[in-house]
């Protein structure tokens, strides 16, 4: 059983680890920007009519998706047997649930830049990619909610092995 303080220097040394990793996942994104920019400098090439509307439902789906993995990721049953090995498993699975959620932000940038690419359409890259940086900054990594997480194994374990 790892003593309280133990387990939640753990956490919070994964926790700081995955900012660092939310940090470099939004900078990419501006990187993005800057490759559709000064690189890719295109002229209008159509709208791409059809293939449009799919790139925002994608990013639609890309937005409403982590709520739905963190269902599955970080349900009681995985929070009670994460929980139950150590403090390091259970930071983990959080810090998954977060890299879930990241992957989905910055695939809405991705989807702009392609349809930048392919179509030229200036417009609809800087939308995406600004609703890819919204998304990262509504899903900024909070200590607050790690610490719900970790509480919440307490209880449905009874504390920490």
């Amino acid at each position: 059983m790892f003593p309280a303080l133990e387990g939640e220097n753990r956490l919070k040394n994964q926790y700081k680890i995955t900012v660092i990793i939310w940090f470099a996942m939004t900078l990419s994104v501006l990187i993005y920007v800057g490759l559709g920019l000064f690189l890719f400098d295109r002229e209008d090439g159509g709208t791409g009519g059809e293939f449009k509307f799919l790139f925002y439902m994608l990013s639609f789906v890309s937005i409403l998706s982590p709520r739905f993995f963190k269902s599955i990721i970080l349900s009681g049953e995985k929070i009670s047997n994460a929980s139950s090995s150590s403090a390091s498993n259970l930071a983990g699975l959080i810090q998954t649930y977060h890299m879930v959620t990241f992957a989905f932000c910055e695939s809405i940038a991705i989807y702009g830049l392609v349809f930048y690419i392919i179509w030229g359409n200036k417009a609809d890259f800087y939308i995406l990619s600004g609703l890819s940086l919204i998304c990262f900054i509504f899903n900024h990594p909070k200590f607050e909610f790690w610490q719900q997480i970790y509480e919440r194994s307490h209880r449905l374990s009874g504390g920490l092995n």
